[in-house]
């Protein structure tokens, strides 16, 4: 739940950051946030390198492509298009250098959260696939995170681990006025 509360723009880490210390005592709350974090990156670079082997691949199918047309005969044309792969070398290259710099991941996280517009109904889904070409690979990371259907299961086990996480800490359940006895306010669950 914290990593998809993540991949929305309109909570980042810094929802994490927020709940996290109101569920857990000072020390844990900042090694569970460190451990979101480590997952979330592993997650990402095992998307990233999926996203590499997948531009190797291309890369060399269309390398066989060139090299099996062998009707071409040698002029300025060819001279053009051995710039170009030149060119496109270096671009690769030069990504891989900014890569090195900051990945997407970082970046994301960097900018600030999203502020939707109130009359608008916000889907971080849509937000994701408007921003496909600035975050590449993070996006499919978020595609496949926040398509996850909820069901009813699963609601109950979150509920479930909300109550043993309120008993394991000694939490105490907040009920406000305008609710009946039975009913219970898990800020955390309502928020995401």
């Amino acid at each position: 739940m914290a990593i998809a509360a993540i991949l929305d723009p309109r909570f980042k880490l810094v929802f994490v950051r927020f709940c996290f210390p109101k569920i857990y005592q000072e020390a844990e709350a900042t090694k569970n946030i460190e451990y979101v974090q480590r997952i979330l990156k592993e997650i990402y670079d095992v998307y990233l390198h999926e996203h590499n082997l997948n531009l190797k691949e291309q890369d060399l199918a269309s390398k066989s492509q060139e090299s099996s047309s062998s009707n071409r005969s040698i002029c300025a044309v060819d001279v053009e298009e051995d710039g170009v792969e030149i060119w496109e070398s270096f671009l690769k290259s030069a990504e891989t250098v900014l890569q090195l710099v900051k990945s997407e991941l970082e970046m994301y996280l960097e900018e600030g959260v999203y502020i939707p517009n109130k009359n608008i109904e916000f889907n971080a889904l849509d937000w994701w696939k408007a921003n496909t070409l600035k975050y590449n690979v993070l996006s499919k990371v978020a595609k496949d995170i926040l398509s996850t259907p909820i069901t009813a299961e699963t609601v109950q086990k979150l509920l479930c681990g909300v109550d043993w996480v309120i008993s394991m800490y000694g939490l105490k359940k907040k009920c406000g006025d305008d609710q009946n006895e039975g009913e219970v306010e898990i800020t955390l669950l309502e928020a995401i």
